[in-house]
């Protein structure tokens, strides 16, 4: 991992949401698998602070036994290069990841390191190994429209056309995140057993938009936005090119 933001000047970069802790485990996964090894993420504290840990495992564990670890180290100078050097001392094969199409815009790719473009096309579909408490209807969607960004929401009458949507062609909805009624499915662990029985995930640019990718083909990911295709996020334009529905109402 980067120890500092490509997008903020002077920033560490925290991997602050649920949703960077989903792509960053996603991606070593894919990585991993795309070397039919298993792969390890290196991280310094500040990403690995608060109630990170928690978030960290949990998601972890939503991935096949012994397919992806983690590895915190001590240390805390604002240097991408001294902390890849650092973790080199003891794994000599560690490399940084950046994003090719879309990069941040003060990247300053550093070497050794590698493009995730190409691996971040992968959706594994995972099966779901663990129980879980939750009763789910026969047919149904998950659906998340409660993002943190105010700049995300979408308004009544887009989630009214949304919600017709999928109510005519026979699917329940079933809501899962902060505004779920069940307070099992704002937890990853049993949002993630929810996917795997979905058909299809509904929902704005968000931490279980990135949960999805590791369940669902990207056709069976429908994704809306009212922000201008300039502002989006590097990660939506990727889920854009990789196949996901973008503002399909009808």
């Amino acid at each position: 991992m980067r120890y500092m933001s490509t997008r903020i000047k002077n920033l560490p970069y925290g991997v602050p949401g649920f949703g960077d802790i989903v792509h960053s485990c996603l991606l070593t996964y894919n990585y991993g698998l795309a070397h039919n090894q298993s792969a390890t993420l290196h991280i310094a504290p500040h990403q690995y602070n608060r109630d990170k840990p928690d978030t960290w495992r949990e998601v972890i564990n939503l991935f096949p036994k012994d397919s992806l670890y983690l590895k915190v180290h001590d240390f805390f100078e604002e240097d991408d290069n001294k902390f890849l050097k650092l973790v080199q001392q003891s794994h000599p094969d560690a490399i940084l990841h950046y994003y090719e199409k879309y990069p941040g815009k003060l990247q300053k790719v550093l070497q050794p390191s590698f493009f995730v473009d190409e691996y971040m096309k992968t959706f594994p579909c995972l099966p779901y190994t663990m129980s879980s408490e939750i009763e789910l209807p026969k047919k149904f969607v998950t659906a998340q429209f409660d993002p943190t960004s105010k700049k995300r929401k979408l308004k009544s009458d887009q989630l009214t056309l949304i919600f017709e949507k999928w109510k005519n062609l026979g699917y329940k909805v079933i809501t899962v995140g902060g505004q779920s009624s069940n307070p099992l499915l704002r937890r990853a662990t049993h949002v993630g057993f929810a996917m795997s029985k979905a058909t299809a995930h509904i929902g704005v640019d968000s931490g279980y938009m990135h949960l999805a990718q590791m369940y669902f083909n990207p056709g069976n990911i429908y994704i809306y936005t009212n922000r201008q295709e300039s502002q989006w996020e590097h990660h939506l334009k990727m889920f854009r090119d990789n196949g996901a529905r973008i503002n399909e109402y009808n």
